[in-house]
Order: C-alpha cells, then sequence, then structure tokens
C-alpha cells in the first residue's frame, strides 16, 4: 500500500461560530408619560437601544416595534401583540427595550414576561437603563 504525502494539505481553521440574536427594538410611549415625553420619546428610546448595541456583533436588530399612544397597564397593544407573534414564528430571540416599564407597568404582567415567558420562550430580553440583560448570568443578582 502505497503511503500518501501529507505535503501540502492545509490545516482547516475551526470555524468558530457565533450566535446571532435576532432581536426587536420595543418602544412605548402612553400619553400618560406627559411630563418627560421628550427624554422617553420613540426617537429616543430607539437611540437609547442602538447605541446598546453597537459593539454587539452577536445582536442583529431585524425588527422595530411601536406602541405610540397606549398605556403599559395592559398588554393589548397592536405592535406589542405583533412582536409577541414574531417570536412565536421565530423571527425574534432577544427583545430591548430603553428600560423595563417600557415593556409593561403592571408589575405581575411584566414580572411574568421578564421571569418566566420570555425565558421559557429562549429570548433574550435588555432592559438598557436598568442594566439588565437576561444573557447575564448574574442578571437576578440585583
Amino acid at each position: 500500500m502505497a503511503r500518501k504525502s501529507r505535503v501540502g494539505i492545509a490545516e482547516i481553521p475551526e470555524i468558530q461560530s457565533i450566535f446571532l440574536y435576532k432581536a426587536a427594538i420595543y418602544k412605548r410611549l402612553s400619553d400618560e408619560d406627559g411630563d418627560d415625553m421628550e427624554a422617553d420619546s420613540l426617537v429616543n428610546q430607539e437611540k437609547i437601544a442602538r447605541h446598546h448595541i453597537i459593539d454587539k456583533p452577536d445582536i442583529d436588530v431585524v425588527g422595530v416595534y411601536a406602541d405610540n399612544g397606549y398605556t403599559g397597564m395592559n398588554f393589548k397593544r397592536p405592535d406589542f401583540i405583533r412582536l409577541k407573534e414574531d417570536i412565536l414564528l421565530g423571527k425574534i430571540n432577544c427583545v430591548i427595550v430603553k428600560d423595563v416599564s417600557r415593556l409593561g407597568r403592571n408589575f405581575v404582567m411584566t414580572s411574568e414576561y421578564v421571569e418566566r415567558i420570555f425565558p421559557e420562550l429562549g429570548v433574550r430580553l435588555i432592559c438598557v437603563n436598568d442594566g439588565y440583560d437576561s444573557a447575564d448570568e448574574n442578571a437576578d443578582a440585583g
């Protein structure tokens, strides 16, 4: 049996896979947010979210969802419903909000999404101004 030469066989570099998060920026502005309207504007909420992920190559924003003029006390908001549908369809696996109050103001329901629903669906949640990222192993320590 003839020996095979190893000369000229290039080593194949190991391909490092990066898990890519398909992110949605969710922004909400209620009519009740009156005093801080400029600071909480939908445009500013999106800028904050996009600035936060500039140095995160594993996050790709694939959608922006906005509910303007809707209270955070209920979750029957048109774009929040669309966001949930896109999560269930597998289009989204990361949600970015300026802070948790933009997700909702009903403590019980908001906690359900943060602590149970999103984790069960494999959805990463980032609340920029709160310093919360569910992908951080110490996220619940604070």
